[in-house]
């Protein structure tokens, strides 16, 4: 049996559209949760109807927490062998969870499917998986810490199927993120995973809306949520990952979070100069700061990583090490902007200076 966890918050528009993806599944051994995160629509009422339908369906109510607690709540309920996760205004191919399913054996934890986005906003780029088996407990997780950096499987549970028992002792603890918590959740389940299989069909359908939440919320809010998770997941969430990988990629993230703030100004420059240092005074980012400087080829002889992305870390680097956020501010924007003649300047500069 496979378990389908639906975190669902004012989502009365789209739940009929998801739902009815679901139900109508080739595959039909399924126990499908329905979280209800505290909607204030008539999303609750849409549930239940579906739920007193359908004998497969079991409804749930709690407090607005936010999806990464909603999931997290999905998945300590799960009874099924296998969970997957979809998110209520989206939804999947017809044949989605077989296709994942087959895909599975004694050694696979994780199968992922392609996945299409559609919507009001203009311009969407679409996203594909590369095709085929990848071991992530082989070569010394380079391939783990791999997949993070060059976002090789995307951040998101929901084109995903999972053997239940890898999640549910990765995701030990409730994420706070407001949004984007779901890539935090992702690092702790890969860092389980045996191998994963990707498969080039088609299994989900992603709509792009300009009020979903994360277009809605600000990026002044995030960082916060960011600092506080960092150092609350180091002793939690995150305590089967080594210090390396888990610095690693915390120091990505966090250069994800702080490319938002490239031309912030006046309170939100403030507050991200404080959050920024909530993060980088962790003994875990000051250690692992402390070798990439000393080694600069560090990255690209351990793990592989190209010289373009070691430059990315150069920089958040340089600004934890000189507690300065010129560095960020200067130099991160123009590597984003591919302005290499500029990068190269202002790199000279920060040699001439240290």
């Amino acid at each position: 049996m496979i378990s389908v966890i639906i975190p669902v918050y004012n989502a009365q528009k789209y739940l009929d559209r998801c739902l009815k993806s679901i139900l109508n599944q080739t595959y039909n051994e399924l126990e499908i949760l329905l979280i209800n995160d505290g909607s204030t629509d008539s999303s609750g009422e849409i549930c239940r109807k579906y739920a007193k339908n359908d004998s497969r369906i079991a409804y749930f109510e709690k407090e607005n927490e936010g999806p990464g607690a909603t999931r997290f709540f999905g998945a300590q309920k799960a009874n099924g062998e296998y969970i997957c996760f979809v998110d209520s205004d989206d939804y999947l191919a017809e044949n989605a969870i077989e296709v994942l399913l087959h895909s599975f054996s004694d050694d696979v934890d994780c199968t992922i499917g392609q996945h299409k986005r559609f919507g009001s906003v203009e311009n969407i780029k679409q996203f594909s998986c590369p095709i085929g088996t990848f071991d992530f407990q082989s070569n010394d997780k380079k391939l783990f810490v791999d997949s993070f950096l060059k976002n090789t499987f995307g951040g998101e549970l929901w084109n995903k199927l999972f053997r239940t028992s890898v999640v549910k002792n990765a995701c030990c603890d409730t994420i706070g993120f407001p949004f984007g918590e779901d890539t935090f959740y992702l690092i702790s389940i890969f860092s389980n995973c045996r191998k994963v299989v990707c498969v080039d069909e088609i299994t989900y359908y992603y709509e792009f809306r300009s009020d979903s939440l994360a277009r809605r919320t600000s990026y002044d809010l995030m960082l916060p949520f960011f600092a506080a998770e960092c150092v609350r997941l180091e002793k939690t969430a995150m305590c089967g990952i080594s210090d390396e990988i888990y610095s690693l990629i915390s120091l990505y993230m966090l250069m994800l979070a702080l490319v938002k703030y490239s031309r912030a100004d006046g309170e939100n420059k403030q507050r991200l100069a404080r959050d920024f240092k909530a993060v980088s005074r962790m003994e875990r980012i000051q250690y692992f700061t402390h070798i990439f400087l000393k080694n600069k080829n560090y990255l690209r002889r351990i793990y592989y990583i190209d010289k373009d992305q070691c430059a990315y870390f150069y920089c958040i680097c340089k600004t934890i090490a000189n507690d300065d956020l010129w560095y960020y501010n200067t130099l991160y924007p123009a590597i984003i902007c591919n302005r290499i003649t500029v990068f190269k300047t202002v790199l000279k500069r920060i040699l001439k200076k240290h």
